[in-house]
């Protein structure tokens, strides 16, 4: 009986479903300015986190009545700057880890709004890590309210577009870095190139075509206003570049202009030794992909050592684990510092046995559309079947011994 009992108790523990693993993840949303008016445009910085790589970003917005979505544009890691019924689907070739920046929304408040509160939001989000596995990260999004403190009038309201005599009449970087584009009456967006990735300070002049009208420069991730004759470059927490907003005149006569400023590539993260199955391999200064034949592919590790550990760091889920087969791997080298300057390397290693033909099995670099399954990843299917399989035969074996116990 005793046996009986034990046999049963290993049972029930084989059919508990395997509780595997997934990418655990967040998104926050925050709006600068807080308390805006009827007919002005605010801008939303989007940020998320991850404690594994997350290479694609679907995310749904979620507004208040009176609110409307005119741009989004994505942090520098990431590429797609749609936004179709307030979704986007973004992607990077080397992914995101820990904190980091999804983009920026610009939101345009009706002007014909009430008085109230708006709120901004993010509903749901997926995150796809290395694998293509959908993880489903909604319900951690925090909702910011943006407030109107004055009600319509029939009086003109402020505008985001410049006119003949609205807006600027000058803008230029007049010191530490390049604007572009130059001024137009058609855009109120642009960016600053610092001159070296050493730069910390630049300045800018911008003079307003009605003489009456105000200029304020502030920090937009910060609201912090600004001396446009001495800027100190500060990155944002989740991107390394700076955003600054121009506020001219206020009323009927406002215009906002939005400048991102970055600062240029100074070095490319490099290894200085590659070892794969006890094989050294030959780097090149300029080459990214390498080919290497083992007399067995059962199991080997990869070993990878970056040229400058005080500025760079390796990147991959592949790194020192036991390996087997033939296939791809990717190594990123990327900035300890994503506010340095520095840029990621993308190394790809094929893999293969001696007389065989390595099979190439790089991730997707395009973010899928319609995003189905808020569950686990392929890999937690295979798992789940596997373990019910086993389960299945386990009961098939117990029941055999159980019988054969009672019969004697």
């Amino acid at each position: 009986m005793r046996n009986l009992k034990l046999k049963l108790l290993l049972l029930i523990i084989m059919l508990i479903p395997l509780n595997v693993h997934a990418l655990n993840g967040s998104v926050s949303i925050s709006c600068n300015p807080s308390t805006t008016h009827p007919g002005d445009t605010v801008t939303c910085s989007v940020s998320a986190n991850s404690d594994e790589m997350v290479t694609t970003i679907s995310a749904q917005f979620t507004l208040g009545s009176g609110a409307t979505i005119t741009s989004f544009q994505p942090g520098a890691s990431w590429n797609g700057n749609d936004i179709n019924n307030n979704r986007i689907n973004i992607y990077a070739a080397t992914g995101e880890t820990g904190n980091f920046s999804i983009g920026t929304i610009n939101v345009k408040i009706d002007e014909a709004a009430s008085a109230g509160t708006i709120s901004v939001g993010i509903a749901s989000a997926i995150f796809y890590d290395e694998n293509d596995a959908e993880n489903d990260v909604s319900g951690t999004s925090t909702n910011v309210e943006v407030t109107t403190d004055v009600a319509p009038t029939s009086s003109p309201t402020p505008t985001s577009t410049p006119s003949a005599s609205k807006g600027l009449k000058t803008l230029t970087c007049t010191s530490g870095g390049t604007l572009s584009p130059q001024l137009s009456d058609t855009n109120t967006g642009y960016s600053i190139m610092l001159d070296k990735p050493s730069t910390s300070s630049f300045a800018i002049n911008a003079v307003a075509k009605n003489s009456s009208d105000s200029v304020i420069v502030v920090n937009g991730d910060t609201g912090e206003q600004l001396n446009p004759s001495n800027i100190t470059f500060k990155a944002s927490d989740t991107n390394a570049d700076m955003l600054i907003r121009i506020n001219v005149g206020s009323g009927d006569n406002q215009v906002i202009y939005i400048i991102t400023v970055s600062k240029p590539v100074s070095e490319k993260g490099r290894l200085s030794k590659l070892v794969v199955g006890g094989q050294t391999v030959a780097l090149s200064n300029n080459k990214f992909e390498y080919q290497v034949e083992l007399d067995s592919v059962d199991s080997y590790q990869i070993l990878a050592t970056v040229s400058d550990s005080n500025k760079f760091e390796v990147y991959s889920p592949n790194i020192s684990r036991n390996l087997s087969g033939e296939n791809s791997y990717e190594i990123t080298v990327k900035p300890i510092d994503s506010t340095s300057g520095y840029e990621s390397s993308i190394y790809v290693i094929y893999v293969g046995k001696k007389g065989g033909t390595p099979q190439p099995t790089v991730a997707p670099t395009v973010a899928p559309v319609a995003p189905s399954n808020p569950q686990t990843g392929e890999g937690g299917l295979i798992a789940m079947g596997l373990v019910l399989g086993l389960s299945f035969i386990m009961t098939i074996y117990l029941y055999k011994r159980n019988l054969g116990d009672i019969t004697e």
